[in-house]
């Protein structure tokens, strides 16, 4: 049974998808190319993790994690000469003592639970603007597609989850450009997100301040936009971001001012859960002699910094880059390395650990109605299997 249509904007002023079938590929990938990009991607993942750890000092962050007690239990890291090992020693004796200090696991718990809300409202918000846009799925539909894509996002590189939410929604019925088109409608509240902490930022610590923690993250990201400039050439979800579909898909939404008030008001309270949860795994891991006591104003300028070095996603769920710019901005305002690293790789376990809880269940529990086939054949700008395009209810397919 389909739910009825929430209130919209009239239908003269709705936005005319780019088209409702499938959209012309820009460019074809070969498997070379797809094997070649993600080996590229996995490697830049594992290097803005492992780099800046080495940087900070290995024992100094497996101290403050706790990771180091269990690895010393488990005869990885020789302790004395009695123990067992494979690594010897621990670096300092502080790093011992600090790995001994208790964890306040029950905050754990609240920012794991923070994070499944911040994720079920993301779900709400593109639900909303895909019945916007015309999409006829309940929400429950809807979120099972985007729980699915952004699960899928930890796993493969270059937003791949997101041609993962489209397969899964055009596999529903829907129409591959109204799907595409919703993300990234959605995408573009993301950056209001940014835009409006950002200049919460600059009221809170001022614009030196705000400046330092961000030069670092710019930097990354002005790189890699520059770097990456072929591979943006060749989207396979290039429907709904032709100049001119952005342009009416903005100019719709002014249409409908109620509309864009919740849509935003969805934005700032997701923004400000995931502001929220690295200021509760800081105050977790606070505990004796290992001090991460980071005021919530500094924490808020790391979690923008990192949605900079993460607005163009290379490494899968953009794990690695989101971390560089999280640190980097805690980093620059003072905080200690070996703790901004440790705060935001804990962060990053939870945030990308409930992404991909969420995506299990709905692979085993639920279904989906795509595959992995089908989504790198859209990738890779194949046309997909007839099977992952069904007749769209009152449209041609």
């Amino acid at each position: 049974m389909t739910t009825q249509l929430a209130p919209a904007a009239p239908e003269i002023a709705r936005p005319k998808p780019p088209t409702d079938g499938a959209p012309q590929a820009t460019g074809r990938r070969t498997a070379a190319d797809v094997v070649g990009s993600f080996g590229l991607a996995y490697a830049l993942c594992v290097a803005l993790v492992v780099i800046p750890i080495i940087g900070a000092g290995v024992y100094s962050v497996l101290a403050i994690t706790r990771l180091l007690d269990p690895l010393i239990a488990a005869g990885v890291v020789r302790y004395h000469d009695l123990d067992m090992g494979i690594v010897e020693g621990v670096g300092q004796l502080k790093n011992y003592l600090l790995s001994q200090t208790p964890v306040e696991w029950r905050l754990m718990l609240i920012v794991a639970a923070i994070y499944f809300v911040f994720f079920l409202l993301k779900a709400a918000q593109f639900h909303t603007i895909g019945r916007y846009y015309g999409m006829s799925g309940s929400f429950g539909h809807h979120a099972r597609a985007f729980f699915y894509g952004i699960g899928l996002n930890r796993l493969l590189p270059y937003n791949t989850g997101d041609i993962a939410t489209v397969a899964a929604l055009e596999g529903q019925g829907e129409s591959r450009a109204r799907a595409a088109s919703s993300l990234y409608v959605q995408e573009l509240f993301v950056l209001f997100e940014i835009g409006f902490f950002l200049l919460l930022e600059l009221l809170l610590i001022g614009w030196k301040a705000t400046l330092t923690m961000m030069v670092w993250p710019l930097v990354f990201f002005g790189a890699l936009y520059f770097v990456t400039r072929p591979l943006r050439r060749h989207d396979p979800l290039s429907a709904g971001k032709e100049s001119q579909s952005r342009l009416e898909l903005v100019r719709s939404l002014a249409n409908d001012p109620l509309l864009i008030t919740r849509l935003c008001l969805i934005s700032l309270l997701a923004f400000f859960l995931k502001d929220l949860t690295p200021y509760i795994t800081s105050q977790a891991f606070t505990s004796g002699p290992v001090i991460m006591n980071v005021p919530l104003s500094l924490i808020m300028g790391a979690v923008i910094a990192g949605h900079v070095t993460s607005r163009i996603p290379v490494t899968p769920g953009s794990i690695g880059q989101y971390e560089f710019g999280f640190a980097t901005a805690l980093y620059m305002s003072g905080v200690g390395l070996p703790e901004a690293i440790a705060i935001a790789l804990l962060d990053g376990v939870i945030r990308n650990g409930v992404a991909l809880g969420l995506f299990l269940s709905v692979r085993l529990w639920y279904g989906v109605e795509t595959n992995l086939r089908t989504v790198m054949d859209m990738f890779m700008g194949k046309e997909p299997a007839p099977a992952a395009r069904p007749q769209i209810m009152g449209e041609n397919a």
